[in-house]
């Protein structure tokens, strides 16, 4: 008879999230998984694994990652090659999706354009919704770190404003494959087939993080106090936005710079007192 090939059942087959600690009985299968994380760390190779199926297979390289995460030792070959794989299938998702959209790109396409194989495209991330979930994460967190500098130095709260504006405009001119790649997944968070927030979020973070420059420039003095926050965040944002798309849109007809410093000149005339 045929032997039957090893499987994940039980909770070491649940995601590694759902639990805090490896399960006190493991299935032969969890043993190697476990075992290929050490040798992962330690050098000695990757222990072969056959009878698996590609899930499962993907269920032990993570395994064997978190098992890595635990050695304290310098990154191996392996690890770092890994590494770079997925930083390569991120920038050609994110280079893909700007130019052709989420739907109209195949995970095939992407594997091509990073010059890795469909399987290893799977391997790292199972599927293609999980790719787009890494692409966003990146992005948002790049914008971010240009609108929100930790070592933004301002006279005042409102000039904290200044900056976010300023910050934007260079992202998106200096940027603008970027700033249409932001366009299009924005558009994609609309599919609610996806289960995407990352964007819904974002606007609740830029909420939270401007809330004390405007607290702050109230008790200054320098707010007209019949304003809401709330309302004048969701205007700039939504004018920001805006602009960008506009010139992304049609870049011969909008004159960009102007455009920003028009949005700065109209918050100062009318956020200010």
């Amino acid at each position: 008879m045929r032997a039957q090939s090893p499987s994940l059942q039980g909770p070491e087959a649940a995601p590694l999230s759902s639990r805090s600690k490896f399960a006190p009985s493991l299935s032969p299968v969890f043993r190697v998984c476990r075992r290929l994380g050490r040798d992962h760390a330690g050098g000695a190779g990757s222990t072969i694994i056959t009878g698996l199926s590609s899930v499962q297979q993907a269920n032990c390289y993570a395994v064997a990652v978190q098992a890595t995460a635990t050695v304290a030792a310098p990154p191996t070959k392996r690890a770092q090659q890994a590494i770079e794989t997925r930083r390569r299938l991120i920038a050609a998702a994110s280079r893909l999706f700007a130019a052709h959209g989420y739907n109209a790109t195949s995970v095939a396409a992407i594997g091509e354009a990073a010059d890795v194989s469909r399987g290893l495209v799977n391997f790292h991330f199972r599927t293609k919704e999980k790719l787009l979930h890494a692409v966003i994460e990146e992005l948002v967190s790049e914008l971010e770190s240009h609108m929100f500098p930790t070592d933004a130095k301002a006279d005042s709260p409102i000039e904290l404003l200044w900056i976010l504006i300023e910050a934007h405009r260079r992202f998106v001119t200096e940027q603008p494959q970027r700033a249409r790649l932001l366009f299009r997944l924005q558009a994609e968070e609309l599919n609610p087939t996806l289960g995407l927030d990352a964007f819904a979020k974002l606007h609740e973070r830029w909420l939270e993080r401007t809330k004390p420059w405007w607290d702050a420039a109230l008790a200054a003095g320098e707010l007209d106090p019949t304003l809401e926050h709330n309302a004048v965040a969701t205007v700039v944002i939504g004018a920001l936005r805006g602009i960008a798309l506009e010139w992304l849109l049609a870049p011969d007809a909008v004159q960009v710079d102007r455009a920003y410093a028009q949005l700065r000149l109209t918050l100062e005339r009318s956020l200010l007192v």
